[in-house]
C-alpha cells in the first residue's frame, strides 16, 4: 500500500492538477474508465477498451472541436493508468515468494494458503488504489458536441463507450 501510494504521488507531483471545487471528486477507477472511454472515441467500431489501432479504412466520429478536450484528457489520463499498474505492479513483486511446489504433487495446504493471502493483499492494495482520489479533473465534453444518433452527420457512439464518459458530459 505504502509503495503504491509513492508510486501515484510521485507521478503527479511535476503535472498540474486541475481543481474544481464545484464538481464531486472522481476516483482513480473513475478516470481509468473515463480514459477507456476516450480512446474508445478513436475510430467508429472500436471496442471499449481494446487498444488496437484504426484500420486504414476506419470511420472517424464526428466530434468536431470537442476533439481537442478528448486529446488533453487522454494526455491527462494516461499516466494515471500507468501509475495505478506499475504501482500494483510493484506491490506484487514485494511479496514474499511462495513456499516451493513439489514436482508432480498438488499445492501442500500451507502453499495453497499462502498464495490466498497474498491474492487477498494483491486485491485489497488494487481496490486502495483504484479507490484512491484521482489527481485530475478531466475537461468535460456536451452531449450536443457528441452529435450521438444513427444518422449521417451523427455519432453512433455504443452505449457502453456512453457509459464510461458520463461523468464527464453535460447535458
Amino acid at each position: 500500500m505504502k509503495y503504491a501510494a509513492i508510486v501515484i504521488l510521485s507521478a503527479f507531483a511535476a503535472s498540474p492538477v486541475i481543481a474544481d471545487d464545484a464538481k464531486p471528486q472522481l476516483t482513480v477507477e473513475q478516470c481509468i474508465n473515463i480514459l477507456y472511454g476516450l480512446n474508445s472515441l478513436n475510430y467508429a467500431g472500436q471496442q471499449f477498451g481494446d487498444p488496437k489501432q484504426a484500420p486504414a479504412d476506419a470511420k472517424q466520429y464526428k466530434l468536431g472541436p470537442a476533439r481537442m478536450t478528448i486529446a488533453f484528457n487522454v494526455a491527462a489520463l494516461t499516466p494515471i493508468l500507468t501509475a495505478a499498474q506499475s504501482a500494483q505492479q510493484g506491490f506484487v513483486r514485494e511479496l514474499p515468494p511462495l513456499p516451493a511446489a513439489e514436482p508432480g504433487k498438488p499445492d501442500s495446504p500451507e502453499r495453497v494458503d499462502a498464495a490466498t493471502k497474498q491474492n487477498k493483499q494483491a486485491q485489497a492494495n488494487w481496490e486502495a488504489i483504484i479507490h484512491a482520489p484521482c489527481p485530475f479533473v478531466p475537461g468535460h465534453l456536451k452531449e450536443k458536441e457528441l452529435k450521438i444518433g444513427d444518422g449521417p452527420d451523427e455519432n453512433a457512439i455504443p452505449p457502453s463507450v456512453l457509459g464510461a464518459l458520463v461523468p464527464i458530459i453535460d447535458r
